[in-house]
């Protein structure tokens, strides 16, 4: 079971650490206040495994542990708001009279500024400590055992297995139903998209009972019958390939490896693999330091582990949503929709009790919203800090169209009322108007409001939204400019929009801290434009029916994965100025007659292309051979593409060629192919959906 009040005493203890937030407290003038603060807290931190251990048994200490977590989720909210306001001055431009934070602040709240008066962040503070203290002075009723634990940089050891007495888990089967789903579900996600193994995360913090539900699902009866090989490997802070490699080997064979090289270990798990239908569990997947995952270590792995039948499924457990992205999800299941303590998720088939004002996340099912009446549901009205609001599966059609949270009332007092979210999912509604209110909610991360149709502008309060880091518009067709001050949003690393425009909004390019871009459904727009002529940090650029675009003069030196979906008057020749590390690249359904010449700046980079509906392509380029870096090709319905280029095996790091619907597929037969002497190297090759293995393996 997974220290719930362990990791997050971790967190707060780190952050309260931190060289960053110290210099902000002594900015606020609270730093004797907090340090007081973390002393209390990781002297009660040293006693919490042994509390975790014993709180089955003891009803008092499961209280006792709850209010310590309540006092904890009170400090980060606090810890967020300095955050806040150190973004909010950076957004200022605020220092020309002094260089120091401490300088800044006082500059900053002098004059009318009247928010410290008002804000009483002292008092606030301290009140917490006071509060934390009648908890630390309560431990000493329970006789628990101190344990020690260095704290700074620090991260528990785990090892997980893969029993759970189900009967001991309760509240969590409507979670468990929807993962079960996910696995038997068709991951299949567009054309040239047919890997056999694809990854289900369940993302959130330390504690939550992700591994607890990733048992329940491994143990499914259902589960259990539909997949041949189930193998769980508990991976922690540690992502050591070759140990990983060999623990899946050794479940999957029932030998142990010894001390066998990676070929030797790979090659018994290609055959052990080979056509069966699999299910791993990778619990407790870190994104720490240098022996965290990588993009390389993650496509090593995960392109052994294709030769397994169709179907095929990868659980990923992890706390950091860099991880889930990193591994190529499919499907995310957020710490906030599914990875929830039952004490702090409530939903019409859990009304709250006494524990109410601990609840922090909530969903509300389409029944509840769809009553004739404008009141907010009455269950929501104790919960003033919840962190997220879910309404799962909404379907617009059956929630009337001025009746629950598609009501402005409804909607305005949701975002009065509930100052602490992080979360906002508001996709697939009927708003009109997104309130001006959106701006105070200055903790939120994350906002979707994705299949709005009828929204035609963003307020401009949302650029006051420092802390977001996912804007998603898709589908708000009717949306032609974005507010001017977007830039502000410095911390922004994720917007997918639709937009009705022939360019790009200029406030794009003032992103600063943007990482991924995802346009799609655009049918006027042509070009990024004039003023979006540099995106220096973006690394991920995804282009979907853009049916009218022609251009993309626009400079991204930081680019490492772009995919191009059904915009077949792009012009690709010139696109990829300025870019020198490209990781991967997908282009499907374009008219190109020949790769662009700037790929070969990525020659030492780029490890996946993926070519699909390429009709007019008909050769690849002699100097395809000096793409040594690429791991992974795939080639479906290119009609014309006859043959590979004479230095193919120059292409040793090659691990997996697909090939479908191409005259290729001929040329390309085992032993009797024309093609198949520069191809017969690759580990695994697949020719219209049947796997080939190669002659050399």
């Amino acid at each position: 079971m997974e220290s719930f009040s362990y990791n997050v005493a971790e967190r707060v203890l780190e952050r309260l650490a931190s060289h960053a937030y110290q210099e902000l407290f002594l900015a606020f003038d609270v730093k004797y206040e907090l340090n007081k603060l973390r002393e209390t807290l990781s002297t009660i931190a040293k006693v919490l495994l042994d509390a975790e251990e014993k709180q089955r048994k003891d009803h008092l200490l499961t209280d006792w542990l709850g209010k310590l977590k309540d006092v904890c989720y009170d400090i980060d909210d606090v810890l967020d708001e300095f955050e806040f306001e150190k973004l909010r001055m950076q957004v200022l431009g605020l220092g020309t009279g002094s260089n120091t934070i401490k300088g800044k602040v006082r500059n900053f709240f002098s004059g009318r500024n009247s928010f410290v008066s008002s804000y009483k962040m002292g008092h606030r503070v301290k009140d917490i400590r006071e509060r934390l203290g009648e908890i630390a002075a309560a431990k000493a009723q329970f006789n628990l055992a101190e344990r020690s634990v260095e704290w700074h940089g620090m991260h528990m050891e785990r090892e997980t297995h893969s029993f759970v007495h189900a009967p001991d888990v309760i509240g969590r089967e409507s979670e468990k139903e929807e993962i079960v789903v996910q696995l038997f579900k068709d991951t299949h996600t567009g054309p040239g998209d047919e890997e056999n193994v694809s990854v289900i995360s369940i993302n959130g913090l330390g504690g939550l009972g992700k591994t607890t539900l990733a048992k329940l699902v491994y143990n499914d009866n259902r589960v259990v019958t539909n997949f041949e090989l189930r193998i769980w490997v508990c991976v922690s802070d540690d992502f050591d390939s070759k140990r990983l490699l060999s623990e899946i080997v050794t479940a999957a064979t029932s030998q142990k490896c010894g001390d066998e090289s990676i070929e030797q270990m790979q090659m018994k798990l290609r055959r052990a693999l080979t056509g069966k239908k699999l299910l791993l569990v990778l619990d407790d997947v870190w994104d720490k330091g240098p022996r965290g995952i990588t993009v390389k270590k993650w496509i090593d792995l995960k392109s052994l582990l294709n030769v397994a039948a169709c179907g095929s499924k990868i659980i990923v457990t992890t706390r950091n949503e860099s991880v889930a992205l990193l591994m190529g999800i499919h499907d995310l299941v957020h710490d906030l929709a599914i990875s929830t303590a039952r004490l702090e998720y409530s939903s019409l088939n859990f009304r709250p009790g006494e524990s109410s004002t601990m609840i922090r996340h909530v969903s509300i099912s389409q029944k509840e919203l769809s009553k004739d009446k404008e009141e907010d549901p009455e269950f929501l009205l104790p919960f003033e800090k919840l962190r997220t609001i879910l309404i799962p599966d909404l379907n617009s059609e059956y929630l009337p169209t001025e009746v629950g949270v598609n009501n402005q009332s409804f909607l305005k007092r949701c975002i009065s009322m509930f100052n602490y979210l992080r979360l906002l999912d508001l996709s697939n509604l009927t708003l009109k108007v997104l309130p001006s209110s959106i701006g105070n909610l200055s903790h939120l991360r994350y906002l979707d409001l994705s299949y709005n149709q009828r929204i035609k502008k963003l307020p401009d309060s949302i650029c006051k939204l420092q802390h977001l880091q996912t804007l998603l518009l898709i589908n708000c067709g009717k949306i032609k400019e974005l507010p001017e001050n977007m830039g502000n949003l410095i911390s922004l690393r994720y917007l997918a929009l639709t937009i009705n425009q022939h360019h790009l909004p200029k406030v794009i390019g003032r992103l600063t801290s943007l990482r991924t871009l995802y346009i799609t459904a655009c049918k006027y727009l042509i070009s990024f434009g004039e003023g979006v002529r540099t995106l220096p940090n973006l690394r991920t650029l995804v282009i979907v029916n853009c049916q009218n675009m022609k251009s993309l003069s626009c400079n991204m030196t930081a680019l490492e994965n772009l995919a191009i979906y059904n915009c077949s008057v792009l012009d690709l020749t010139r696109l990829g100025e300025g870019i020198r590390g490209l990781q991967s690249f997908w282009i499907v359904g374009s008219k190109l007659e020949e790769l662009p010449h700037w790929l070969q700046e990525s020659a030492n980079t780029l490890k996946t292309l993926h070519l699909g509906y390429c009709t007019y392509l008909e050769l690849l380029p002699e100097w395809f051979e000096n793409l040594t870096f690429l791991q992974q090709i795939k080639i479906r319905d290119c009609s014309l593409l006859s043959d590979f280029p004479k230095g193919m095996h120059h292409l040793t790091a090659l691990r997996e060629l697909e090939i479908n619907n191409c005259p290729l597929t001929r040329r390309c037969k085992r032993e009797e192919g024309v093609d198949w002497h520069k191809i017969a190297h690759v580990p695994k090759i697949i020719l219209n959906g049947q796997i080939i293995s190669s002659a050399a393996n």
